[in-house]
C-alpha cells in the first residue's frame, strides 16, 4: 500500500496496509518500508507502540515492531543546494502551486485590470520557518500589490498567525496540554512579531488570531470572529471607522523595583481580564535570559508583571509560543492584546 498527497491529511494519517497471506511465510520474514519524507525528520513521527503487526483483527496476535531498523538511503538533497531554485528557462511549473509566480500569475495578475478598494491577505503558516525572509517578502508583496493597482496608499489588512501547536487533526492534542510547558521561543512567535513589525508600512492593519486557534489543525473553526477583526480593520482603513478597531498593543517599559510595568495604545476603554480572572501567558526573564511564568495585574491603562523567583527582571513576553492556551488580555471593546516580546530585535522596532 501507500499514502500520498491524495489522502487527506496524509501527513499526518495513520498508516494501515494488509499484506497479503501469499507474501508471509513461517519464520522469519523481512519487511521493507520506503519512505519519502520531505520534512527532515526521518519520516516516523508516531510513538514506538503504533509501530506494529498484527493477524488481521486479532489484537492479541500483535507483535511489536520497535527496535532497531536496517535503513538504507536511497536519495538525499544536498543541504548546501536546498531553497536554490532551478532556472525559469529549462522548468515547466506544471501544476504545482509551489512554483514561483505560478499562484500570483493564476490568481492576483488578472485582477489588477480591476479598481479595487483595499487587499485582505490571510496566510503566512508556511512562512513561520523563514521569519527571517518574511521580514523582507512580506513588505514587498504590500508594496508591489499598491504599486500594481496604481494605489501607494491602497488598504492592506492581515491576519497575525493563529494559535498553533502542530498539524495533527486526526490524533490532536490533549486540550490542556500547554498547561505542562515552559516559556519558549518558536517559529511561529517570531513571525507574529515579524507581522506585527509590517505595521510599520503606512495604511496597515492587523487581525490578531491568538485566541481562536486550533492547537491541532493548522485550519481554525472559528472564522466568523476573525472575519468580524478583519472587518473592523477594513472598514477603519477604507471607509473612516472611528474608534478602537484591535486590541491592546505593546508601547513601553518601565522597571519597578522586582516588576515591570508595561503600557499600551489601543487601550479603549479599559483594559480588561477575559472571564474576570487572572491573567495569563505573561513570562518574565532576569538578566540570566531565562524566562519563567510571571504574575499579571492591570493598573489602569498598563499591567505590573512580576515572578517571585526574579529579583532584577529585565524583559516581559506575553503568549509568546506556537500555542499559548488560554491569553484573556482584552481592551473593554473585545479586542484581544497582540502577544509581544520587550526584547525585540532592534532591526524590528519602529523606524
Amino acid at each position: 500500500g501507500a499514502t500520498g498527497p491524495d489522502t487527506p491529511n496524509y501527513w499526518s494519517f495513520k498508516r494501515r496496509y494488509k499484506v497479503p497471506g501469499k507474501l508471509v511465510k513461517a519464520g522469519k520474514n523481512t519487511l521493507a518500508v520506503r519512505v519519502i519524507d520531505l520534512f527532515a525528520d526521518g519520516g516516523y513521527t508516531s510513538s514506538a507502540k503504533e509501530i506494529y503487526i498484527q493477524n488481521g483483527n486479532d489484537v492479541k496476535s500483535r507483535i511489536a515492531l520497535a527496535g532497531v531498523w536496517k535503513s538504507k538511503v536511497e536519495f538525499a538533497a544536498d543541504l548546501k543546494k536546498v531553497g536554490e531554485r532551478p532556472s525559469v528557462e529549462v522548468v515547466a511549473a506544471a501544476s504545482s502551486p509551489q512554483f514561483p509566480a505560478t499562484l500570483y500569475n493564476a490568481m492576483i495578475a488578472p485582477w489588477i485590470v480591476y479598481p479595487v478598494r483595499g487587499a485582505i491577505w490571510y496566510q503566512g503558516e508556511s512562512n513561520a520557518g523563514g521569519w527571517v525572509d518574511y521580514m523582507t517578502l512580506f513588505p514587498l508583496l504590500i508594496k508591489d500589490w499598491r504599486a500594481k493597482w496604481n494605489d501607494p496608499a491602497m488598504p492592506f489588512v492581515f491576519v497575525q498567525l493563529a494559535a498553533f501547536e502542530r498539524h495533527t487533526p486526526a490524533k490532536p492534542l490533549a486540550d490542556d496540554f500547554w498547561k505542562k510547558l515552559q516559556p519558549s521561543d518558536p517559529s511561529w512567535a517570531k513571525l507574529r512579531e515579524v507581522q506585527t513589525a509590517t505595521l510599520n508600512l503606512p495604511n496597515t492593519g492587523m487581525a490578531v488570531a491568538i485566541d481562536i486557534g486550533n492547537h491541532s489543525d493548522i485550519h481554525p473553526n472559528d472564522k466568523q470572529t476573525l472575519a468580524k477583526r478583519v472587518a473592523a480593520e477594513a472598514e477603519r482603513l477604507a471607509y473612516g471607522r472611528k474608534g478602537i478597531t484591535a486590541g491592546p498593543m505593546y508601547e513601553s517599559m518601565k522597571i519597578e523595583g522586582n516588576a515591570i510595568r508595561l503600557g499600551f495604545t489601543n487601550v479603549g476603554k479599559g483594559l480588561v481580564a477575559k472571564g474576570g480572572k487572572k491573567l495569563n501567558c505573561f513570562a518574565i526573564a532576569g538578566k540570566d535570559g531565562k524566562f519563567v511564568w510571571a504574575n499579571a495585574r492591570i493598573e489602569g491603562a498598563s499591567v505590573l508583571v512580576w515572578a517571585d523567583s526574579v529579583k532584577e527582571p529585565v524583559a516581559v513576553r506575553y503568549a509568546w509560543s506556537g500555542y499559548p492556551g488560554n491569553p484573556n488580555f482584552y481592551n473593554e471593546e473585545g479586542f484581544p492584546a497582540c502577544p509581544f516580546r520587550t526584547d525585540m530585535p532592534g532591526y524590528l522596532l519602529k523606524k
